[in-house]
């Protein structure tokens, strides 16, 4: 039980590393001489998920994410899971892909729905699924 909390943890730190405040958005837009379109000043949350194995369990991690309405969110997948291939989707926002052992894969999409989305593995439905609490 020890080790699948240590994962978790190093997991959800994964996670949240890539989260870009918008403090530092703001210093980037002042660096730069080209002004950029309202698709681009959105607030960005990005995030860094991780498919582990666990004494037979298949889980994406963090398994709950937090952005707010308007953000454009990006999501980072890398699977590690040393059996195979495993499918990342989210029915709301159109998305479903196929991430393969040992790969990463990119996902993006606009928080424009507020409420708990679920995000799961479509290739093997029995695996844990996660959620993204879309909040005000």
């Amino acid at each position: 039980m020890t080790k699948w909390v240590a994962a978790l943890c190093c997991a959800a730190f994964v996670g949240f590393s890539g989260y870009r405040p918008a403090h530092s958005q703001k210093a980037e837009e002042k660096a730069g001489s080209v002004p950029k379109t309202e698709a681009e000043q959105r607030p960005v949350r990005e995030f860094t998920l991780l498919n582990i194995e666990f004494e037979g369990s298949k889980i994406w991690v963090p398994g709950t994410l937090l952005v707010k309405k308007g953000e454009h969110v990006k999501i980072n997948l890398i699977n590690n899971a040393p059996s195979g291939a495993h499918g990342f989707a989210i029915d709301e926002f159109g998305i479903k892909v196929v991430v393969e052992n040992k790969k990463k894969e990119t996902v993006e999409f606009d928080a424009v729905k507020e409420g708990l989305i679920n995000f799961y593995c479509h290739l093997h439905v029995a695996h844990i699924g996660g959620q993204i609490l879309i909040m005000k």
